[in-house]
């Protein structure tokens, strides 16, 4: 297995789960204010 590959697999996967936290915050931020 290519470890080049694997980290940037890995590095887009973590991309994708930061945008998914960023999405909830939006959505729940009324929540975490208070």
């Amino acid at each position: 297995m290519n470890s080049y590959k694997f980290k940037f697999g890995v590095f887009k996967r973590l991309g994708q789960v930061k945008s998914k936290l960023k999405v909830l915050k939006k959505v729940y931020s009324i929540d975490f204010i208070d």
